[in-house]
C-alpha cells in the first residue's frame, strides 16, 4: 500500500510537474510576448522621443524665421529710406557731374581758343623780329650814310669857309682892278662881256680878269642869301639833314618791304581764317559723329548698370557699371569700369578672386537680360 501511494504521489507529482512546465512554457511565451510588447512600446517612445525633438526644432526653426521675417522686414523699410537717401546722393552727383563736364568743355574751349591765340602771336612775333632785323639793317646802313654825310657836310662848311675867304679876296682884287667902290653895282657893259669875244692877249687878260670879277661878284651874291650867324647856319644844317634822312628813309625798297610785307600779313591772314573754318568743320563732324554712337552706348551702359545695381541690391551689396574715359577726346581708351563695395574699380590689385568671380557673373547675367544668347563661354573668370 506504501508503494501504491508512492506511485501515485509520484504520478501526482510528475502530473504536477508537467503541468508546472506547461505553464512554465506558457508564462515563457507570455513574457516572450511582453518582451517584445515592450521593445514595441520602446522603440514607439524612442519615434515618439524623436518626433518630439524634431517639433521642438521645426518649432524654434520657426519662431527664428518669424524673427528673421520681422527683421527683413524692418530692413525692407530701411532699405527704402536707404534707397530714396542714395537716389537723392545719385542725384547730386549727377549734377555735379554734369557741371563738371560743363566746366570742363569751357576749359576746352578756352584752351584751344588761347591755342591758337598763341600760334597766331608766334606767327606775328616771328614776323615782327624779322621785320625788326630788316629795320636794324636799315638803320645801320642809314647810321653810316648819315655819318658819311655830315662827313661831307663838315668838308663842305671848311670848303664853303676856304672858297668864302678867296672869294672876299678875289672881289677886292677886282673891285680895285675896275676901280669901283663896296657900294657900287657891278656895270652893264660888264655883265655882258663874253669871252669868245676877244681877240687881243691884253684884252683877252683883262676879259678873263673881268669874269672872275662877275663869278666872284654872282658867288658873293649867292652866299649873301645864306645864313650870318652860326645858330642858324646850324639850324639850316639839321633841316638839311632832316631832309636828307627823309629821303633815305623813302626809297624804293623800303616801300617795296612794305608792300610786300601787307600782302604776306592779308595771305596769311586769310589763310588763317580758312584753317580756322575748316577746323570748326572738322569739330563740328565730330560731334555729330560723337553723338551718333557715344549716346546709344551711354544708354546701353545704363541699362546694363540698372541690371547689375539690382542684382548687388538683392545680396545686399552695392555695385555699379559704367562707361570710363579719362579724355573724352581719346576715344581708343573708352572701357567699361565695374565697382563694387567701394569705388574702386574691379582689378586683380583691389578685390579677391571670389569676388571678381561674382562680379564678372552678374555682368554677364546682365547682358544676359539685355541681349539672350543659349550659351556664353568665359575664361579665367577670376582673373
Amino acid at each position: 500500500p506504501d508503494l501504491g501511494a508512492d506511485l501515485r504521489y509520484h504520478q501526482a507529482c510528475e502530473k504536477r510537474l508537467r503541468e508546472i512546465d506547461e505553464r512554465l512554457k506558457a508564462l515563457q511565451k507570455e513574457t516572450a510576448a511582453l518582451d517584445r510588447r515592450d521593445n514595441e512600446l520602446l522603440a514607439e517612445k524612442k519615434h515618439l522621443s524623436e518626433l518630439k525633438g524634431k517639433r521642438r526644432q521645426l518649432e524654434q526653426k520657426i519662431s527664428t524665421k518669424q524673427d528673421s521675417l520681422r527683421q527683413m522686414e524692418q530692413n525692407i523699410t530701411d532699405l527704402k529710406k536707404i534707397e530714396e537717401e542714395t537716389k537723392g546722393k545719385v542725384s547730386e552727383v549727377n549734377s555735379q557731374k554734369v557741371a563738371m563736364v560743363k566746366v570742363f568743355i569751357d576749359s576746352i574751349k578756352l584752351k584751344a581758343k588761347l591755342t591758337m591765340e598763341k600760334v597766331y602771336l608766334a606767327l606775328k612775333m616771328v614776323e615782327l623780329t624779322a621785320e625788326k632785323t630788316k629795320l636794324e639793317n636799315d638803320f645801320r646802313e642809314g647810321a653810316s650814310l648819315l655819318r658819311s654825310m655830315d662827313q661831307k657836310c663838315s668838308q663842305l662848311e671848311q670848303r664853303r669857309a676856304q672858297l668864302t675867304e678867296q672869294c672876299k679876296g678875289h672881289m677886292k682884287r677886282a673891285m680895285s682892278i675896275c676901280r669901283m667902290q663896296s657900294k657900287d653895282s657891278l656895270p652893264e657893259d660888264l655883265r655882258n662881256v663874253r669871252l669868245s669875244s676877244c681877240t687881243h692877249p691884253t684884252a683877252c687878260s683883262h676879259s678873263r680878269q673881268v669874269s672872275r670879277a662877275l663869278f666872284f661878284w654872282g658867288g658873293t651874291q649867292a652866299f649873301a642869301k645864306l645864313p650870318d650867324t652860326p645858330d642858324e647856319i646850324e639850324s639850316r644844317l639839321s633841316e638839311e639833314r632832316s631832309r636828307a634822312e627823309c629821303f633815305t628813309s623813302l626809297s624804293e625798297n623800303v616801300r617795296m618791304r612794305w608792300f610786300r610785307r601787307d600782302q604776306e600779313i592779308k595771305q596769311l591772314e586769310k589763310e588763317l581764317e580758312e584753317k580756322e573754318n575748316a577746323l570748326e568743320a572738322y569739330r563740328k563732324n565730330i560731334a555729330e559723329a560723337k553723338e551718333r554712337w557715344l549716346n546709344p552706348l551711354k544708354l546701353l551702359v545704363e541699362q546694363i548698370n540698372e541690371k547689375f545695381t539690382a542684382f548687388f541690391r538683392s545680396m545686399n551689396c552695392a555695385g555699379e557699371v559704367d562707361l570710363h574715359s579719362e579724355n573724352e577726346e581719346d576715344y581708343d581708351k573708352y572701357g567699361i569700369r565695374i565697382r563694387q563695395h567701394s569705388p574702386a574699380r574691379v582689378t586683380p590689385y583691389h578685390q579677391s578672386g571670389g569676388e571678381r568671380s561674382v562680379s564678372t557673373m552678374l555682368y554677364l547675367m546682365s547682358l544676359q537680360e539685355l541681349n539672350r544668347c543659349p550659351f556664353r563661354v568665359v575664361d579665367e573668370i577670376n582673373q
